[in-house]
């Protein structure tokens, strides 16, 4: 290997860290095969939104609880974790216009998954937000440079929602919606085929008036494929749709 593959991961609820359920299984199967490659890990969140590009840069992310009325014991669950100077210096140099600030944590869909591939809590992890104010062009640009991050042994994990669809979900799994399952469809087999352009412009894609309410959670998809290599195999390890309306992927681009 000579570099690192990039994880997307749908992170839905935050009570599925406390399920015996397939992602958590696949998450952990993910930690045996990289724990011992990993220097350091990039965290990108589309919970983490701001209108400039910010860097962590506490020596400790604080772990926060950014939801409510979920089991008790979610919210003793701690993650407090290590960040590192090299790390916040060497994004900073790749992305000259990020600034750090203090006030950026960890959030619960970051915790919620790297409980489940880095339980000893062992990496240093740097969080990175999105700037929602850059073009799209901006946007490409600015991704494209953190591409070195994998040659040096950096893990970089992006979260999003390809379904993030709440006014239409049901709580029950008994079916999904027809459309749901049409544009999950349609952009694995995208992405399978690393034909990009279609997702970029992904307002013309059927169904995606209904696929999300605001796009923030998509975002990451969009960015992630600029960071993605022609050479890298694409492989989907979960792939399902739940509640009738949100998606539950895990997506690997390149070697593990």
């Amino acid at each position: 290997m000579t570099k690192l593959p990039v994880i997307f991961v749908d992170h839905w609820s935050p009570d599925r860290v406390l399920e015996d359920n397939n992602m958590n299984k696949q998450l952990s199967i993910l930690w045996k095969s990289l724990n011992e490659k990993i220097k350091w890990i990039v965290i990108i969140s589309a919970h983490l939104t701001t209108n400039w590009t910010y860097i962590s840069s506490w020596n400790k992310l604080k772990t926060i609880y950014d939801f409510h009325g979920f089991p008790d014991e979610l919210y003793s669950i701690n993650y407090d974790i290590e960040t590192d100077i090299e790390l916040i210096n060497k994004i900073q140099d790749l992305l000259p216009e990020a600034k750090k600030n203090d006030s950026i944590w960890i959030d619960h869909w970051a915790w919620t998954i790297l409980k489940k591939m880095f339980p000893k809590k062992d990496k240093k992890i740097v969080m990175i937000s999105l700037n929602m104010q850059l073009s799209w062009e901006d946007f490409f640009k600015l991704w494209t440079k953190l591409k070195k991050l994998r040659e040096d042994w950096y893990l970089i994990i992006w979260s999003w929602w390809i379904l993030h669809n709440f006014s239409e979900l049901k709580y029950s799994n008994d079916t999904i919606f027809e459309w749901a399952k049409q544009f999950n469809e349609d952009i694995k087999n995208l992405i399978i085929k690393k034909i990009f352009t279609p997702i970029i412009d992904y307002r013309s894609l059927k169904n995606s008036h209904r696929a999300f309410k605001t796009p923030e959670h998509f975002y990451p998809l969009l960015i992630i494929l600029w960071t993605v290599d022609k050479d890298d195999w694409v492989k989907y390890i979960n792939d399902n749709i739940t509640l009738w309306s949100l998606s539950n992927n895990l997506i690997i681009f390149g070697e593990v």
